[in-house]
């Protein structure tokens, strides 16, 4: 670092410690002068008969006494990107870096040179220390308001002056003017640049700072080891502590407490509704007036980014969450509080993780039983569940922690070894606490015995009012569905493909880059997948990704897809998902979950049995999770996991990896403590985006009448605004997007309603939205088909709530109107059809090379072939690029009987076959004549060629799919 303190200097050091000492040694008189020299101030009138200065002093808290001042805050988001300096080298030379642009000795100030220096000092903000746009615009609009402050605070400090005083004689007519004496403009200065300055100083004059004005509480520290070993600590924040700041916002607690209450209402007017935990088995013993307090915990790695090793600092977190929480805030991590943070190590000794979750025992426990009183209201809570990962849930309730070998479930008593056994061979028994607490107990009288029935210990929850290891670890839908199997029959089914030729891997890679997702997907895109990862058998992704590319999976491969045998997987597996991810969930639908559940075990087993993994089984056991812990997705850990981005982004940032979990929990604590002081204001959100002025030319007639009816003679370009996007009430409206408005009633099919335009009048919100024709669901591609009608109408938002998420249209090409069978036994010319339409060369090509070969190897038939009209329609069903008999084979098997004559047969055709109806299907039926090379595979048993993709396999279904045709019409 160079020391710029006057151009005479310039040494250059490179330790702080040197500079700091070149400092005092050669500059003492710089750093302990008591007033700077202004040279540049520049006097336009001087009075001898100047006043003295009068004693006027100034009060150090003058500015913090107007309370009629607004406060400004930074953004929420800003505070991810805050660097913290721990390193004193690295703040000096920032200090220095950020004071060189001042420190000169310049002969004069201009206005150019502000600009300048301010211009430089926003760059270093971007470039340097990598802050955003947004925080750069709070800086920027921080020290505006600073500055109106300073004018405020100046003109306070005023006084009157005679007009007398003046030099000017035309200044006399003027009765009196505001002036203030420059000395106490320095004061007035110099104490605005103490105050500032003093809050920065160091640390601890920050905390202090925060704890006045913010109500900022450091963490507890918790002792974890002995007094004879190392000393190792976790850092504790009271659940008690936080629950107050966050409910002394009474607009939170009011709607927390309206939520509770119309829940309890739904469920009474309808009992077969299952809304929260307490409308689970487990949950029958909850209070109806307690809250529920939900924990979570998981393991994250931080990374020393100039250490020799990385991923060392691994750190175990546990939060809470409220589940009473509204839906509109449930999905903000705001209301994700910390509770407590270790290094993982300390769970691997589990006295140590008694020691260390004692103290959130103990809290937990007295928040129980004496409550809270906030605002007048006294407050019960309940512990409800502690959600997490496999991993960590078995770690907590004391379960083995291998899932290859033994009993690896933890709520029945299945082994590994008969995991890949049909469900119903199975007869797993459930465990029950008394089973739990006997083996626990013979654990405990005899350790080497572990794992006994797949239970290695006692919880280390054990205390905790509530907490049961049988009754109080759900399953985990995130890591179970969206990052387990999903995945999983993804691959298998793309790697399916490509072996049936239908697909290549780079195409499947350029699929995916070139589809064009919707507005409300586009934020969940997933990266394209690789050749890479194909070949490595995994997608990489998170979790919303995976789940995005699950639900438009048939949409994006919707061409050659379909044509896979085993795609049946993923039929099922969806419609388990839908059911899983339901909210509300009905109990009747707890009996089909089990069934599909059940096929889709069987059809791993007959299609992917190479896949059978530990999760395939804890799939499967869905539908008990929802019987006793209410919707699934109450439990998922979706949203906790979105707080490790902020934990993991801090630890880089600040480079202080000596005592981690102290920085990150003080690090979170002054982030609550800002967050909560803004809770007031976190109502309702409303603004728009992209507001413009609306055409009168841009509505049709329809819109114009109803624009009409409902305001009545209006000029739309004057007394209209529209805009693209509107947030209401927390929930994002745009144009061209999906809604459901309703279920109808018998079905409860939806009622979709399209957003046509977003306006405004009198200072309110209006819709106009097309009510879309519902034609039904599409279970091929998984999705709602819809049809627009032009049923336009006028909508308040109010009144759009039944489902608060967007959703988006895709349009695919339409399949019927693919050419059938005769049409293409009529194009007889491929020169003509190809210049057009090059798809249809590959099927008249087919065609004929499928003639060649069959009459070939048929010379001992005495049955003729089908018309190639039918054999071109079922080719035409199947893979528009396929030239193989394995995908026509593949076709036949998969259509049925009656759909078959349909297309195969003319109308002429079809009065013939009305003729025949009187022909019976014999007893013993006798198989048509086959090749003599077909005959001796089948005398010398070589049944392995007609399996999948052989050509014996083949050539066997079409001779006796002509004779059943001919003879009976049975096909």
């Amino acid at each position: 670092m160079t020391c710029n303190i006057n151009q005479k200097c310039g040494v250059c050091y490179r330790t702080y410690s040197a500079y700091k000492s070149h400092v005092y040694r050669r500059h003492s008189s710089q750093l302990f002068s008591s007033e700077p020299s202004f040279n540049n101030i520049n006097t336009t009138c001087t009075n001898n008969n100047e006043q003295e200065d009068v004693d006027s002093p100034i009060n150090s808290n003058v500015i913090y006494d107007d309370d009629n001042e607004e406060l400004f805050y930074l953004d929420n988001s800003a505070s991810l990107d805050l660097p913290t300096y721990e390193n004193t080298e690295q703040s000096a030379r920032t200090t220095a870096s950020l004071s060189s642009t001042v420190s000169q000795e310049y002969p004069s100030v201009s206005i150019l040179d502000i600009k300048k220096s301010y211009t430089s000092f926003i760059m270093q903000l971007r470039e340097e220390f990598f802050l955003p746009k947004n925080t750069t615009d709070v800086i920027c609009c921080y020290i505006v308001t600073l500055m109106n402050h300073l004018e405020v605070l100046l003109e306070r400090q005023a006084f009157d002056i005679s007009a007398d005083s003046f030099c000017s004689k035309d200044l006399k007519e003027k009765a009196t003017n505001k002036a203030i004496e420059l000395n106490i403009l320095k004061d007035v200065v110099k104490n605005i640049c103490h105050q500032i300055q003093g809050i920065t100083k160091n640390e601890y004059q920050f905390m202090k700072s925060c704890e006045e004005f913010f109500g900022y509480d450091p963490p507890e520290e918790i002792i974890i080891s002995a007094n004879d070993e190392e000393l190792e600590q976790g850092y504790l924040i009271p659940i008690d502590k936080s629950l107050s700041s966050m409910l002394r916002s009474q607009h939170i607690l009011t709607e927390i407490l309206q939520n509770v209450q119309q829940q309890r209402m739904a469920v009474a007017m309808d009992d077969d509704l299952m809304l929260s935990y307490r409308d689970g088995h487990f949950g029958s013993r909850v209070h109806d007036n307690s809250l529920l307090i939900q924990l979570y915990t998981d393991d994250i790695g931080v990374t020393n980014p100039i250490g020799a090793k990385r991923d060392q600092h691994k750190l175990s977190m546990i939060y809470f969450c409220l589940e009473d929480l509204p839906e509109q805030y449930r999905s903000r991590i705001d209301f994700i509080n910390l509770v407590a943070i270790c290094p993982t190590n300390i769970f691997k000794d589990n006295m140590k993780a008694k020691r260390f979750l004692q103290p959130i025992i103990n809290n937990l426990n007295e928040l129980q039983v004496n409550g809270l009183f906030i605002n007048g209201n006294h407050l019960k809570f309940t512990f409800s569940t502690m959600v997490a990962d496999n991993l960590a849930a078995h770690l907590i309730g004391g379960f083995q922690m291998s899932f290859n070998n033994g009993y690896f479930c933890r709520r029945c008593y299945i082994k590994s070894a008969d995991r890949n056994l049909p469900i119903s061979m199975t007869k797993a028994d459930t465990r029950t606490c008394i089973d739990y607490d006997k083996f626990v107990e013979k654990v405990i009288r005899n350790p080497y015995e572990s794992p006994l029935m797949g239970i290695n210990e006692k919880s280390a929850l054990e205390g905790l009012i509530g907490f049961h290891p049988i009754m109080s670890l759900p399953g985990d839908l995130m890591h179970d569905y969206i990052e387990g199997i999903c995945p999983l029959v993804m691959m298998a089914l793309l790697k399916q493909a490509s072996s049936m030729r239908l697909v290549t891997y780079a195409g499947i890679q350029k699929r995916m880059e070139k589809f064009q997702y919707g507005y409300f997907d586009c934020r969940n895109r997933p990266p394209p997948i690789l050749v890479k990862h194909m070949q490595n058998d995994r997608i990489s992704a998170t979790a919303a990704q995976k789940l995005c590319l699950f639900r438009l999976f048939p949409i994006i491969f919707n061409d050659f897809i379909h044509d896979v045998p085993s795609m049946i997987v993923y039929k099922q597996l969806r419609e388990i998902l839908d059911l899983v991810l339901s909210i509300p969930f009905r109990k009747q639908w707890i009996p089909v979950l089990r069934d599909l559940c059940i096929g889709f075990h069987e059809s791993m087993l007959l299609y992917f049995h190479t896949k059978m993994v530990p999760k395939i089984h804890f799939v499967c056991e869905y539908d008990k999770i929802i019987n006793d812990y209410g919707p699934s997705i109450r439990q998922w850990c979706f949203r906790y996991e979105g707080c490790h981005a902020y934990f993991k982004k801090i630890a880089l940032r600040s480079n202080n990896f000596k005592n981690v979990p102290k920085m990150l929990a003080t690090r979170y604590c002054l982030k609550q403590a800002f967050k909560l002081s803004q809770l007031n204001r976190m109502k309702n959100l409303h603004y728009a985006v992209r507001i413009t002025n609306t055409q009168r030319t841009s509505f049709t007639t329809q819109i114009k009448n109803i624009l009409l009816d409902h305001f009545g003679r209006i000029n739309p370009e004057k007394d209209l605004i529209q805009c693209n996007k509107l947030f209401h009430e927390n929930v994002e409206y745009y144009r061209s997007s999906v809604y459901v408005l309703d279920l109808r009633d018998p079905d409860e099919q939806p009622i979709f309603a399209q957003i046509i335009y977003i306006l405004k009048n009198n200072e309110k919100w209006w819709f106009i939205i097309d009510t879309l024709e519902t034609i039904g669901y599409d279970e091929s591609l998984c999705s709602w088909e819809v049809k627009s009608m032009d049923r336009f109408s006028l909508m308040d938002p109010h009144h759009m709530k039944y489902y608060y998420k967007g959703l988006d249209i895709y349009e695919l090409k339409n399949s019927k109107n693919e050419i059938d069978g005769p049409t293409l036994e009529l194009m007889n010319s491929v020169e003509k059809i190809t210049t057009f339409i090059p798809k249809f060369k590959q099927q008249l090509l087919f065609l004929n090379e499928r003639e060649k070969l069959f009459n070939k190897s048929n010379d001992n038939l005495t049955q003729p072939i089908v018309s190639s009209s039918a054999s071109s329609n079922l080719n035409l069903s199947s893979s528009s690029s396929s030239s193989t008999l394995s995908s026509f084979s593949e076709s036949i098997s998969e259509r049925g009987s009656k759909e078959f004559i349909n297309s195969a047969t003319s109308e002429s055709d079809q009065s013939l076959i009305v003729q025949e109806k009187n022909a019976l299907f014999p007893d013993k039926y006798v198989i048509p004549p086959l090749p003599n090379a077909l005959l001796k595979d089948i005398q010398n048993g070589a049944l392995n060629k007609f399996g999948p993709h052989y050509s014996n396999r083949q050539i066997l279904i079409e001779a006796v799919a002509n004779d059943l045709i001919d003879k009976y019409n049975m096909l």
